[in-house]
């Protein structure tokens, strides 16, 4: 394990995925996983507003994953504003981040890191 807490939290997100998917899918209702989608993007902006030292020198990685959160946050609020096509395109987005929760979950369970080199 790489950390308990990293891996409590791993698998935390990996089970708000999953009850999101299912509430999507059992009540038609697509307004679980657009406020996952809103919190997730939400949280990893404010991280990295509170953490600016990926600015200088500018990690074009981090940079785009803050231009790609943006986005799912913008259209997260246009579909729960009532915008269609949003919302199609919220869900591709909650499967990309329930594939990266499921690949960081794998990772926190099967690797055990006791520090960094």
């Amino acid at each position: 394990m790489l950390t308990p807490l990293f891996s409590a939290l791993a698998l935390t997100m990996l089970a708000a995925h999953l009850v999101a998917f299912a509430v999507g899918l059992t009540w038609r209702n697509a307004g679980v996983m657009l406020r996952l989608n809103l919190a997730v993007a939400g949280s990893l902006l404010a991280y990295l507003a509170l953490h600016p030292r990926w600015l200088a020198p500018l990690d074009q990685t981090t940079l785009a994953l803050a231009v790609f959160e943006a986005l799912v946050a913008t259209t997260a609020v246009a579909a729960l504003r009532g915008a269609t096509f949003t919302t199609a395109a919220s869900w591709a987005v909650f499967s990309f981040h329930t594939a990266a929760t499921l690949a960081v979950t794998a990772f926190s369970l099967a690797f055990r890191m006791t520090k960094l080199i």
